[in-house]
C-alpha cells in the first residue's frame, strides 16, 4: 500500500485486515467496521466515519525524534480488544483516541520495550473489561476511566537488557470499580529491576469496589492511604496479597486504618 494515502473500507468483509506501508494512510469507513485490524509500522494512520471497530491491533509504530508520527482515530467509539505495541526506539510519536469511551474486551499496552516513547492518549475513555500495562512510559493517564470489570494489571518496572525504566506516574482520578488490582513489577529476579519511585496509591483514592487487592515488588511504597475506601468493602484475607514493598500491611492492619509506614 505504498503507494495509497486514503483507503475506503466501506462495506468491507473480511476477518481480518493488516494494514502496512511507507506512507501514512487515513481510513474512511461507515459506522461499524467488523474485521481485525492489525496497524504495522505505517508512519501515521487516521480515522475518519469509522465509530465501532471488532478489534485493533498497533504494533511497530516507526520510531522518530521529531513527532511527525501520529496515529490518530477520531470519531472511533467503541472496540472489542486493544493491542498498543510500540517499537525499541525512542520515539515522540503519538497515538490518540479522543473520542474512544469503552473496550469491551482486553486493553493491552505493552507502550516500547527500550527507550523512552510517549504514552497513548485516552482522554474520555470510561470502561475497560480487562487491562494490562507494560512499558517504558513515564505516566500511565486515564483521566475519565470509571471502571475495570475484569483485572487491571499494572507493571511498575521493565527491563531490556540493563536499561530499567520505572512507571513515574499513574493518573486514575475517577476510577471507581475494579475486579482484580494489581501492581507488580515486569522481572522479580533483582530488586534493582523493581519500581523504587511510587511512594503511595493515591492515584486510587476514587476507588470504591474491588474484589482482590494484588500489590507487590513497590520498593518505594510507604502508603496505601489511597486504597482506603476499597479496603473497606474487602471482606477476608483472600482478596489481600501485599508483599515485597518498603510497606507491607497485613488484612488486619489495613481493615485497622495502619496505611503507611511509621
Amino acid at each position: 500500500m505504498d503507494a495509497l494515502t486514503s483507503l475506503d473500507l466501506t462495506g468491507l468483509e473480511a476477518d481480518a485486515l493488516q494494514i502496512t506501508g511507507k506512507n501514512a494512510l487515513t481510513l474512511k469507513g461507515s459506522k461499524t467496521l467488523n474485521t481485525n485490524l492489525t496497524i504495522n509500522g505505517i508512519p501515521g494512520i487516521s480515522f475518519s466515519g469509522i465509530e465501532e471497530v471488532q478489534n485493533v491491533s498497533v504494533s511497530n509504530m516507526p520510531a522518530t525524534i521529531t513527532g511527525r508520527v501520529e496515529y490518530n482515530f477520531p470519531g472511533l467509539k467503541k472496540i472489542g480488544t486493544l493491542s498498543v505495541s510500540q517499537a525499541y526506539g525512542a520515539s515522540l510519536g503519538v497515538l490518540r483516541f479522543p473520542d474512544l469511551t469503552e473496550i469491551s474486551g482486553k486493553l493491552t499496552l505493552s507502550e516500547g520495550f527500550g527507550q523512552k516513547v510517549q504514552p497513548t492518549e485516552f482522554p474520555v475513555l470510561r470502561i475497560v473489561n480487562n487491562m494490562t500495562y507494560t512499558g517504558v512510559c513515564d505516566a500511565l493517564r486515564f483521566p475519565a476511566l470509571e471502571e475495570v470489570t475484569g483485572e487491571l494489571n499494572i507493571k511498575t518496572s521493565y527491563v531490556n537488557g540493563s536499561l530499567v525504566s520505572m512507571l513515574q506516574e499513574i493518573y486514575t482520578p475517577v476510577l471507581k470499580k475494579v475486579g482484580i488490582l494489581v501492581l507488580t513489577t515486569y522481572s522479580k529476579n533483582q530488586d534493582s529491576w523493581c519500581n523504587n519511585v511510587l511512594t503511595n496509591l493515591d492515584c486510587f483514592r476514587a476507588l470504591e469496589n474491588v474484589g482482590v487487592i494484588n500489590i507487590e515488588y513497590q520498593l518505594g511504597l510507604v502508603s496505601f492511604k489511597g486504597l482506603e475506601k476499597a479496603i473497606g468493602g474487602l471482606t477476608d484475607d483472600t482478596s489481600w496479597v501485599v508483599g515485597h514493598n518498603a510497606y507491607n500491611p497485613t488484612f488486619e492492619q489495613a481493615k485497622n486504618g495502619e496505611l503507611e509506614r511509621n
